[in-house]
């Protein structure tokens, strides 16, 4: 069912939504599948269950989800939750890895904590330690875009096979379009 967001106390993590029947229905926050936070205004798509809200997915982001004050940096690179389109991925992942790891690989050899045996230094490889959660939690979304579950990226333990497979799917290849199991398309309502 369809429906707006008529409140949400992040206190209490609960919240409210018309729906489109004229009804009320409480959720709790736990039941939000996205990365954003709920808002007042924000037009959903959720199940409902009594006078209950259930598996909410926002349809239409509120404008300041788009780089405003409410939109979460942590929670973009940590949730597994929602989709993510590829312009993302590549925008605010794949490239800024991609330049600080060659900029902390350059700080390794000027230091001496480089070691040419092993092809890592000691802060890249701190560096590399710490990307692996927003690479898993930002590649399970790009598999969510695409329909799959987000253990798809399993399939780059394949040798070879499998890393050139998953760059495919979650790098190159448009997400579902429509509505999927995982929340509402992203690229919806754009131009």
């Amino acid at each position: 069912m369809k429906g707006k967001v008529i409140g949400f106390d992040s206190r209490t993590g609960t919240g409210a939504i018309e729906g489109e029947d004229g009804l009320r229905y409480e959720f709790s926050g736990t039941e939000w599948r996205s990365v954003i936070r709920p808002e007042t205004g924000v037009l959903v798509d959720f199940n409902p269950e009594g006078h209950l809200a259930q598996a909410i997915f926002p349809i239409q982001a509120p404008a300041t989800a788009r780089g405003g004050d409410d939109f979460s940096w942590w929670a973009f690179y940590v949730s597994f939750r929602g989709r993510t389109t590829r312009k993302p991925y590549w925008l605010y992942l794949i490239l800024p890895v991609f330049v600080i790891s060659i900029l902390l690989t350059l700080l390794d050899v000027g230091l001496g904590t480089y070691d040419a045996e092993t092809g890592g230094g000691l802060f890249s490889g701190l560096f590399s330690l710490v990307a692996i959660w927003p690479s898993l939690a930002i590649g399970a979304r790009r598999c969510h875009d695409r329909g799959r579950s987000g253990w798809f990226q399993l399939i780059m333990l394949i040798p070879l096979i499998g890393w050139i497979w998953l760059l495919v799917e979650i790098g190159f290849l448009r997400g579902t379009r429509g509505p999927n199991r995982f929340g509402p398309d992203p690229l919806e309502g754009r131009a």
